[in-house]
């Protein structure tokens, strides 16, 4: 069903009414919603809303307030309905605005509260670049490691392959062969 407004502050804009229920106007005021949202905003919002095509325009009602039968100042009364209703509307946006408001409020500061984290950190530091001393005890440790994996035999082989005097190794032990070696391959590198 299609309604349309003559309020013109709805035009193309979202409104929310009573029963939680939220109509979006176009430019011209009109909306398209179910026959029974349509029939209640009709009913409850006269002089307001209409069914789409028939917008009745109000006359300016005249000051003297007309009586039915019984006394009852109708006219005031109906004035009366629609202001209060025109006010629940108004607390409902205003509490509806509210709402998102304290949802942003609250993002807000989480999100600045998280730039002040991140400005107190300190930048990752750059691997510093190791000195020729650092470099060849590096070295030195990593060999003995590998030398220390071996055994008498294979440490007097490779210090054949080096070509190295065998009067200077061939009386050392294990440990003191290892050492030998080190010195000797470090100095060549070094």
């Amino acid at each position: 069903m299609k309604i349309e407004t003559i309020v013109k502050s709805h035009l193309g804009q979202s409104v929310k009414y009573s029963n939680s229920i939220k109509v979006t106007y176009d430019k011209k005021g009109v909306a398209e919603v179910s026959s029974e949202v349509g029939k209640y905003l009709i009913e409850h919002y006269i002089d307001q809303i209409f069914p789409a095509g028939k917008v009745v325009i109000p006359e300016p009602s005249s000051i003297i307030p007309k009586k039915s039968d019984n006394g009852e100042i109708l006219e005031l009364k109906e004035q009366l309905q629609r202001a209060n209703k025109l006010a629940n509307d108004c607390k409902t946006q205003a509490q509806a605005a509210k709402d998102g408001e304290a949802i942003w409020r609250t993002k807000c500061e989480e999100l600045l509260e998280e730039i002040k984290v991140l400005k107190g950190q300190k930048p990752a530091e750059q691997p510093k670049e190791l000195t020729l001393e650092q470099k060849i005890k590096e070295e030195r440790t990593a060999l003995r490691l590998e030398l220390s994996k071996k055994k008498l035999p294979e440490l007097v082989a490779i210090a054949v392959e080096l070509k190295l005097p065998e009067e200077e190794y061939k009386s050392l032990n294990r440990g003191k062969l290892i050492e030998y070696l080190i010195s000797k391959t470090t100095n060549a590198t070094s």
